[in-house]
């Protein structure tokens, strides 16, 4: 019978420490690819989080921010953008008056009706409550 330990120290690793090099590099952004994800990146945060688009100076401030911390990695770049527009108080008020309800509007939306957004999403303040007359008939 064979020692299974002979067919261990046959085993190659799948990775060695320069093909494992060679696949992390590969998901770094390069060139116009890097350029492309960088915009687009930064018009989807801008969208998701301020509900606009950037002016051409702001994407060009965040897209030279995003070269000054050397950001290469699609993960780099969306969380950098993305934790950098979320600090601006502009994307508080966006995202508190066109978000989620409150626990507050939630207990209003029970008593009063479903609350009443207007286009663009936002909240109005105001609940969609219809109270039908209720008639009885004797007879």
């Amino acid at each position: 019978m064979a020692n299974p330990l002979d067919f261990a120290k046959s085993y190659e690793p799948a990775y060695t420490p320069e093909t494992f090099q060679k696949l992390l590099n590969s998901y770094k952004l390069r060139g116009q690819q890097k350029e492309d994800f960088f915009n687009r990146t930064i018009k989807d945060s801008f969208q998701a989080l301020l509900g606009r688009q950037p002016g051409a100076q702001e994407q060009q401030d965040v897209y030279d921010y995003l070269d000054l911390i050397n950001a290469k990695t699609p993960s780099e770049i969306t969380s950098s953008v993305t934790s950098q527009l979320s600090m601006r108080p502009e994307s508080v008020q966006y995202l508190e008056t066109t978000g989620p309800m409150t626990d507050e509007e939630t207990k209003m939306a029970a008593y009063y009706g479903r609350p009443i957004r207007d286009e663009a999403g936002a909240k109005t303040g105001r609940y969609g409550s219809i109270i039908s007359p209720i008639g009885y008939q004797m007879g």
